[in-house]
């Protein structure tokens, strides 16, 4: 996978994106909950795995922001870095900082019920 960063961040302090998971029953979910995770924890960062119309997409979120590694990232911060038809695929728990060529994995394959779980014990 590319680990070229497209465009500019976006913060979550500017819009709520609903994302789709395969494996919630609920099938939304809002991104800006992993960006506010990295406001919180800023130690790490979070590589979230994704399907955006059937192809695989990388979405880097660290410190409030998120990036597509893969796609286009808008410049416009309103815009929803992932589309709200994306489905999550699995999330990356990563020690900052960020090193593409030998990340630091605190956790890896999380589902995103995983990962709720973990945002609730925290209070997020």
């Amino acid at each position: 996978p590319s680990f070229l960063v497209h465009s500019t961040l976006r913060s979550s302090a500017r819009r709520t994106l609903p994302v789709a998971c395969h494996s919630d029953p609920a099938p939304h979910f809002d991104i800006s909950q992993l960006e506010l995770y990295t406001e919180k924890v800023k130690s790490e960062v979070l590589l979230v795995h994704a399907l955006v119309d059937d192809e695989e997409d990388e979405v880097l979120v660290f410190k409030g922001f998120s990036s597509s590694l893969v796609r286009p990232t808008a410049s416009d911060p309103a815009e929803a870095v992932l589309p709200p038809s994306a489905f999550i695929t699995s999330i990356d728990r990563i020690r900052g900082p960020y090193d593409p060529i030998k990340p630091d994995y605190i956790e890896e394959g999380l589902s995103l019920k995983d990962f709720q779980e973990l945002l609730k014990l925290l209070g997020l």
